[in-house]
């Protein structure tokens, strides 16, 4: 009777010891952005719904920088910054703002930081290259266009936020904005993917409309829907179909720059 073959099961890999670099400077540059955009603009607290987003994005730019910046894959560094900056959040509420603050949102807002400050990583590892890419017989790679609705709507909310704040712009030149940061996020996207992605900032574009339109609405309140669809469907997918392009010029240049200096 023989006995059975034996088996070589290859040992799983050890996940690499936590950068605390990382957490330390994404705590810090973390801090200093929800103090500036939460907490330094103007009726931020008027509107609990845009403080909520407002903070969800601003860990996002948490993620995303720590990602891009950082050497290897440092995502589970950006969830536990994401605790510690909503815990943070809470007590200089209560403490400075004298905000009574209910049990259920200590409970819901680690749950709500974490994943928000992760895929701010996800997005700034794609950034880097350190994320494995979509199929590329795929016909749409449907990672740049989360890539792109991520890059996409932090510009848009961030530049009228600041812009109506702090340079009093006006809603109709605020929608225009939002145009704008489409065409600066098709190009870096066409400039950071790898192959053809001009139709992936553009997909983007129409998704960032619906949840721009939430957002202007609550923030400036007398914005006709129609004019935010008009200009984020017609001007807002053409500019990112634009920058797409400009970015994949752009790239194309930069690499035959660099196989001249080879």
């Amino acid at each position: 009777m023989h006995a059975p073959p034996s088996r070589n099961y290859a040992e799983p890999e050890p996940h690499p010891p936590l950068e605390w670099k990382w957490i330390t400077v994404g705590t810090v540059l973390g801090a200093l952005l929800i103090g500036l955009f939460l907490f330094g603009v103007d009726s931020s607290f008027e509107h609990l719904m845009v403080a909520g987003y407002t903070l969800g994005l601003s860990l996002m730019v948490v993620g995303v920088v720590v990602g891009r910046m950082s050497p290897g894959e440092t995502i589970r560094e950006t969830a536990i910054v994401g605790v510690i900056l909503v815990v943070a959040v809470g007590i200089v509420s209560n403490l400075v703002f004298n905000a009574d603050l209910p049990m259920i949102v200590w409970v819901f807002a680690p749950l709500y930081a974490a994943p928000m400050t992760m895929l701010g990583g996800w997005v700034g590892e794609m950034l880097q290259g350190t994320m494995p890419e979509a199929l590329e017989d795929e016909p749409l790679d449907w990672p740049w266009v989360i890539v792109s609705v991520v890059v996409g709507l932090i510009l848009a909310t961030f530049t009228v936020m600041i812009g109506s704040a702090r340079f009093g712009v006006e809603p109709e030149q605020s929608v225009w904005m939002f145009a704008g940061s489409f065409l600066v996020t098709g190009i870096m996207v066409g400039y950071f993917s790898p192959g053809r992605t001009m139709v992936e900032p553009a997909i983007a574009a129409g998704l960032m409309t619906v949840v721009n339109a939430g957002f202007i609405i609550a923030w400036f309140g007398d914005v006709p829907m129609t004019r935010i669809f008009l200009v984020g469907f017609g001007g807002g997918i053409v500019l990112a179909l634009i920058g797409g392009f400009l970015g994949e010029q752009i790239q194309t240049m930069r690499s035959r720059g660099t196989a001249g200096e080879d």
